[in-house]
């Protein structure tokens, strides 16, 4: 009875697992994160800015697992927003980075945008 026990807990656990590399990820504690860090043209327009944002939202409401998005102003330094992205679990991040809408943001900054630095990390 014991052994059957076990058997199960231990099989229940090594299903929440999976291997990343040479690392062991427990999905179920674990949000993955995108930080875009942007600086706009001089040129840029506020309508343009905004364009983006709201491209942005509709990306959120379509991305299973896209969890949370903020597009803040950045005040006295180089880059002019962020924009931060969580995930629920690497899948979804995936999922993101290869939808038609994302690569539609992309175009559509691509004429407003002066530099871009992403940063990506788990917690």
């Amino acid at each position: 009875m014991n052994f059957k026990l076990i058997t199960i807990n231990l099989f229940l656990i090594l299903n929440t697992f999976w291997v990343e590399g040479d690392e062991i990820c427990n999905e179920t504690y674990f949000s993955y994160h995108k930080v875009i860090l942007v600086e706009w043209n001089d040129s840029v327009t506020d309508q343009e800015v905004l364009e983006v944002k709201r491209l942005f939202a509709q990306l959120e409401k379509e991305v299973d697992g896209l969890k949370n998005m903020e597009f803040r102003k950045l005040y006295g330094g180089t880059y002019d927003y962020q924009i931060s992205l969580e995930f629920s679990n690497k899948r979804a991040m995936e999922m993101y980075k290869t939808h038609p809408k994302h690569d539609n943001i992309r175009k559509v900054a691509s004429t407003s945008v002066k530099s871009v630095v992403e940063y990506y990390f788990r917690e």
